[in-house]
């Protein structure tokens, strides 16, 4: 097999950032919809089963401080995607201090 001559080279950073970027872009999530009108209901849990701290669910804003040391949260929130998600990909982020499941 005859040997092919290689260029090799650098290029500047500046210019490599760019191909990066150019390349992770379509990864990048761009638009946020916040989900407003969440709701709480907190227990703790006992060897006999749960016990409520709450009667019901009740209204919780984005920023409120909620749950606590041995306290199992349960939030619940009824929304709709937005029509110009079809046929896209959506995604969930939710940021908590403790561990959360989601169903």
């Amino acid at each position: 097999m005859p040997h092919k001559k290689v260029r090799r080279g650098s290029i500047p950073i500046e210019n490599w950032i760019k191909i990066v970027f150019k390349q992770i872009d379509k990864y990048v999530i761009k638009d946020r919809n916040p989900i407003k009108g969440w709701k709480i209901r907190n227990a703790r849990y006992y060897p006999d089963g749960y016990k409520w701290e709450d009667e019901d669910f009740i209204p919780i804003k984005e920023g409120e401080l909620w749950g606590g040391p041995d306290t199992t949260s349960i939030l619940t929130c009824d929304f709709k995607i937005p029509e110009h998600y079809r046929g896209k990909p959506v995604y969930f982020y939710m940021y908590t201090a403790g561990e959360v499941l989601v169903s």
